[in-house]
């Protein structure tokens, strides 16, 4: 118990109750498991990468520019929802516990 109070501080314990059914104490753990996701969008030049930057130094954050993970995954050519399912599926795979992204969501008029 010492380990878990001392986690509790930081906002990193989760409880769930394990005597339910299976499937649904699975699905509160995966839950639990997932990252904390924030998004800073704005013009071009408006200092959000720099405030996302400093905001990720401060409160131990990731930070993911979701310009960047198109272009990595190689999925400019593809529709918005391959985009999201892409981005959800890199997401859950996460190690870090709050993720920043920057960029997302997006929308063309």
């Amino acid at each position: 118990m010492p380990v878990v109070t001392y986690y509790e501080q930081f906002g990193k314990v989760r409880r769930i109750d394990a005597s339910r059914d299976p499937l649904d104490v699975y699905e509160d753990t995966r839950a639990a498991m997932l990252p904390q996701i924030s998004c800073i969008i704005g013009p071009k030049a408006s200092g959000k990468t720099r405030l996302g930057e400093a905001l990720c130094d401060r409160t131990n954050m990731k930070m993911l520019n979701y310009n960047d993970f198109v272009c990595k995954e190689s999925l400019e050519d593809v529709d918005e929802e391959a985009k999201t399912m892409a981005l959800i599926k890199r997401l859950s795979e996460e190690l870090s516990p709050r993720i920043l992204i920057e960029d997302f969501p997006q929308s063309e008029f």
